[in-house]
């Protein structure tokens, strides 16, 4: 029961197999169990509590997730246009550019799609209904619906195939058995028999047995029965799979899912069937239902868990201080202003004419304790507190010596004009702010001149204590 490139059939070979068709069975004589039943119980738990947790948005976007999987692969089954795994997840989950890669399959996919995705949505409808019925007229419009965007149909005649305008929403007016390369033909209902067996077919939905049956039983058997007839020119396997999920949808909230990679076992299925052995069909239609059950079960508690996009955002701006520079950023910049304080205090001190007995050091540490740092600014902690030590010695006999350590700290807030705040430990009165624009891209020469400036202060002051220091010495000692 299948499409694969069938042979043209001549007038006297499609009569010939009128005459064969076998008409499909009724609901009474349709296999009873469901394999794996305890499966499909559990499943449906596992979605029923996922449920209960989630929002209806939630629920709604992760529906809409397997209807879009099932939407889009029923064309491609039908040869309509290629996917993959991992385009169908594209399109199913509406990731960044899933149309562009739709339009790259081929011109017509994504109208195919859009189509196919309706028709879904129109059998959503239907069971959301308080009083759903499935009617013939109902299925003409679900025809119409799902093939709204193919305009032709290729049609097998005695001189070969012919691309004929698809009559939407009207059952066949010519036979369309097929024949495929093996020679081997399959009877589908006669033109003269479709509406009669339509009606037998939509009697049987509405039967006791039916509508107290397992929805894979149901979903099966609609399924089955109604290509069967195949009462339309073209598109019949597309409106198959979608009326076969007005039952999946009753009773778990999910499509017939049936992806492309499936169609081999799909068309095995369905061939066992016609074979009189519909338990692979059964089995398979249950198996596909319970993997859009998952499907939809872990899209929402996937919903419910922390989004790595949304983790990473608020980790971003948690980092985030002073516009687009992070702690770390901001560490560096502090680690780097050392070198160049370092570099500045050293220049100052190569110019100085230092006499014999005399040191001056610059020394820059990473270690070691430092003071509590004010009110809106934290140590650097990147590599450690980083600080300067201006090492002032005088050596014997006026032996003296004084150290004062500067600081530098980085700003907790988040304005650039306070970014860096360089403070002398032994008088926290001596201190520069210095701005996000001082010290980006590099230090700027306004802000080089202010700190040259400030540490000629701290040089002066220190030598100063070391020379009144010195002079004590030399007095004790009697010189």
């Amino acid at each position: 029961m299948t499409d694969e490139s069938p042979e043209p059939l001549t007038s006297a070979e499609a009569a010939a197999i009128d005459a064969q068709y076998r008409p499909f069975p009724s609901f009474e004589d349709w296999p009873k169990e469901v394999p794996r039943l305890h499966l499909w119980k559990h499943d449906l738990e596992g979605l029923k509590e996922a449920s209960a947790d989630a929002s209806a948005e939630d629920l709604k976007r992760a529906q809409e997730v397997a209807m879009r999987a099932a939407a889009f692969d029923t064309g491609a089954i039908e040869g309509l246009y290629s996917t993959d795994r991992g385009l169908t997840l594209t399109v199913a989950t509406q990731a960044v550019a899933w149309e562009q890669e739709v339009d790259d399959r081929s011109e017509d996919a994504r109208a195919l799609f859009e189509a196919q995705l309706s028709a879904f949505e129109l059998v959503l409808d239907l069971v959301t209904d308080r009083f759903p019925k499935i009617t013939q007229a109902w299925v003409r419009r679900l025809h119409e619906e799902i093939t709204a965007a193919q305009a032709t149909y290729e049609v097998q005649t005695p001189i070969g195939p012919q691309d004929q305008p698809l009559p939407k929403g009207k059952y066949k007016e010519h036979p369309n058995h097929v024949k495929d390369r093996d020679g081997r033909t399959h009877a589908y209902a006669p033109v003269h028999l479709t509406q009669s067996e339509m009606q037998r077919f939509l009697d049987e939905l509405e039967s006791s047995a039916f509508i107290e049956a397992h929805p894979a039983l149901q979903a099966s058997y609609a399924h089955y029965a109604f290509v069967a007839i195949h009462p339309f020119a073209d598109g019949n396997g597309r409106v198959a799979r979608a009326l076969a999920s007005a039952y999946t949808y009753r009773n778990a909230s999910v499509p017939l899912l049936v992806l492309a990679h499936q169609r081999d076992a799909y068309f095995a299925a369905l061939a066992a069937a016609d074979a009189g052995n519909a338990e692979p069909l059964v089995d398979f239609t249950a198996s596909v239902v319970r993997e859009a059950i998952e499907l939809v079960t872990e899209t929402l508690k996937t919903a419910q868990a922390p989004q790595p996009e949304t983790v990473l955002e608020a980790f971003k701006e948690m980092l985030l201080v002073q516009g687009e520079m992070s702690h770390r950023q901001l560490d560096q910049v502090a680690n780097e202003f050392v070198d160049v304080f370092v570099e500045i205090a050293s220049e100052l001190r190569d110019a100085l004419a230092v006499p014999d007995g005399v040191g001056v050091e610059v020394v820059p540490a990473s270690g070691g304790a430092q003071a509590t740092p004010p009110a809106g600014f934290r140590s650097v902690v990147a590599s450690g507190p980083r600080h300067v030590e201006l090492k002032f010695r005088s050596f014997p006999p006026a032996k003296a010596r004084h150290w004062r350590t500067v600081n530098v700290y980085v700003a907790t807030g988040s304005d650039p004009a306070m970014t860096l705040l360089v403070q002398d430990a032994e008088d926290p009165a001596e201190y520069l702010i210095l701005s996000l624009s001082d010290l980006q891209p590099q230090l700027s020469s306004p802000a080089r001149l202010r700190v040259s400036s400030y540490v000629r202060r701290l040089m002066g002051r220190g030598l100063s204590i070391l020379y009144q220091e010195a002079g004590e010495t030399l007095r004790e000692t009697g010189y």
